[in-house]
């Protein structure tokens, strides 16, 4: 029910079209009973009993013209006539005024659902776009994926069921009321179905919905796995796995299939036994209303008036048992989306820690860490009280063995994770006081592996700069020594690079990604191993650019190769957490015990 309460929060923007919906249904309902009316005088014309109710008012109401005219030219045949006529007014009424209401209920009912299906996706993505760093290190994308894509569709069913129990709860009230109206007798005997039908759908929906969780799992475990290996297949291809991954997925599909055919056979079960009772339904109903024509009580019109309304009384309860098929799989995959939905944004978290941010207006780049503790997991520290103060327009490296805490180090300053203990204060203010978005903008970021999005090159470079006239995003890229390259494109600043940038090479990638830091134009500036993965021309053109964008600004680059950070003004070695030394090139190296000059050693670059 929590599900549904939630969902019923979807729809209340559009009250106004689920009321103009819940009119054209009530409308469409008053069509069918006058239908029921039309299907009586039929059948009681039809079975020649139409001269007792067929009068010459009602001629003459039907025709418009004198009644007595009409009994000349036709001579006694005023019942078949009037079977035409009834049989053209039925057949009209159909076309055009229940039509009319049909159209008005399902695009009213139909463009509320898809509003709302539309608003749930976007509201989903915008919880995944503000969710903390943290949550991506121990989620798999696939998984998330299949939450926005699969899930939202399945959720969908639930949303059609709103839209036709609505119509069924409105058609069965009229309906209902109609028939103890003309028949209360009969009427009491057709509830008294009701009941039982109600207790065997609810019986099944526990284990469908049960079972569909576990499907809505298989799928977003295929998701992962379809993203992990196509992402990964020229490993895959390097170490011929190609067999070995395709009895893996194969096992997935399997698992996936043997849970889908669970819940059909649960479904399969409970259509057969509502179908038994609607065919008792109808047998008892025949045998009563028997009796009743053979004892004199109803017309045969009246009895076939009176099962055109139970039929369509009846209808909404026999497809029931579809509509909570299809809910109790949709209730699953709801359940999946909003444990998503309410889990903590980064600014959900910082109002719970901050009752007022404060901005920075002026960043001049001074950065203290004061006796900083990190940890991803409790209990196994990262980073173990380190202190340091850096001066605005210094350039610091981070060195040190792999895995001793250099990137988090740096991925504290804009926050990517919350501080455990100790602070980071940037020109004396505690980053935890200063809001996310006003921090992050002062702050740019070169990575290792470069990230570009598909569109075109304009579009990446000005990607933190949507309204930077054209000029500026050039300049930048000149000092970023992309512009040459860019201008030889088939359509230059113009040309689409495709996904993740896919017709570039490394080089160009990584141009264009300092290109987009230097139109951002950050007070502070990280570097991380931006220039490792590149071949010597490549990150000549590199260093040249970086050293243009580092000029004036604050900056933290990691390096494995020590050569590229000799002129840093500070070197601070990270091991296990520490810092266990820090200081210059010419400096360091004296220590002749020191982790630096053992690094320096392996990569034989004594004498720099």
């Amino acid at each position: 029910m929590n599900i549904i309460r939630r969902i019923s929060g979807f729809y209340k923007p559009y009250i106004g079209r689920i009321i103009l919906g819940t009119i054209s249904i009530i409308l469409l309902t008053q069509c069918d009973i006058v239908n029921t009316v039309i299907v009586k005088k039929l059948i009681d014309i039809f079975s020649g009993v139409g001269e007792q109710i067929v009068n010459k008012r009602e001629m003459q109401f039907i025709l418009n013209v004198p009644v007595v005219n009409w009994q000349l030219i036709f001579q006694g045949k005023e019942k078949i006539f009037l079977l035409v006529v009834y049989i053209g007014l039925f057949a009209l009424f159909n076309m055009m005024v229940k039509g009319l209401f049909v159209y008005g209920k399902e695009y009213s009912m139909n463009s509320v659902n898809n509003k709302v299906m539309r608003d749930l996706r976007q509201k989903l993505y915008e919880k995944l776009l503000y969710r903390p760093l943290g949550f991506y290190d121990v989620t798999q994308t696939g998984d998330l994926m299949a939450k926005v894509t699969n899930d939202v569709n399945m959720l969908q069913g639930t949303l059609e069921s709103f839209i036709s129990i609505i119509t069924d709860i409105v058609q069965s009230f009229f309906f209902v009321g109609m028939m103890f109206y003309y028949n209360w007798q009969l009427s009491l005997f057709v509830l008294g179905m009701f009941p039982i039908t109600g207790y065997i759908v609810k019986r099944f929906s526990k284990p469908i919905r049960k079972a569909s969780q576990k499907i809505a799992e298989n799928i977003s475990y295929i998701s992962s796995f379809l993203q992990e290996t196509l992402t990964g297949i020229k490993v895959i291809k390097i170490f011929t796995k190609e067999s070995y991954e395709n009895d893996r997925f194969r096992s997935l599909t399997q698992s996936t299939y043997a849970r889908n055919m669970k819940a059909v056979k649960l479904i399969a079960y409970m259509k057969p036994i509502s179908e038994l009772l609607s065919i008792v339904g109808v047998i008892g109903v025949i045998f009563f209303a028997g009796y009743q024509m053979i004892t004199g009580g109803i017309t045969l019109g009246e009895f076939g008036r009176y099962i055109v309304l139970a039929t369509m009384a009846y209808k909404p309860l026999k497809g029931l048992g579809n509509i909570n098929a299809t809910m109790q799989k949709a209730m699953a995959s709801g359940d999946r989306i909003f444990h998503l939905m309410d889990q903590e944004t980064e600014k959900q978290i910082e109002k719970k820690h901050i009752k007022q941010t404060r901005t920075l207006d002026k960043v001049k780049g001074d950065i203290e860490f004061k006796s900083l503790w990190f940890e991803y997991k409790k209990g196994v520290p990262v980073l173990r009280n380190v202190s340091i103060k850096v001066s605005s327009g210094k350039v610091i490296a981070l060195v040190g063995p792999s895995g001793g805490g250099k990137t988090t180090f740096v991925n504290l300053i804009p926050r990517f994770y919350e501080i455990k203990k100790g602070s980071i204060r940037i020109d004396n203010v505690d980053i935890r006081d200063i809001s996310i978005d006003n921090l992050r903008r002062n702050i740019g970021m070169v990575p290792q592996e470069t990230f570009l999005f598909s569109g075109t090159v304009e579009d990446n470079i000005a990607y933190g700069r949507k309204d930077a006239p054209v000029e500026k995003i050039m300049e930048s890229a000149r000092h970023a020594n992309a512009h040459d390259f860019i201008i030889k494109l088939k359509e230059g600043y113009k040309t689409q690079i495709g996904e993740r940038g896919v017709q570039l090479s490394g080089g160009q990638k990584q141009r264009i990604s300092i290109a987009r830091a230097l139109l951002k134009d950050p007070k502070i500036l990280i570097l991380d191993e931006a220039t490792s993965a590149l071949d010597t021309e490549s990150e000549i053109l590199v260093q040249k650019a970086l050293s243009f964008l580092m000029k004036g600004r604050t900056t933290f680059i990691i390096a494995h190769r020590l050569s590229t950070v000799r002129n840093a003004d500070q070197i601070i070695v990270i091991d296990k957490g520490r810092i266990a030394q820090q200081g210059k090139h010419k400096t360091l190296i004296k220590n002749k015990k020191g982790l630096y000059y053992k690094l320096c050693k392996s990569q034989e670059i004594m004498n720099l």
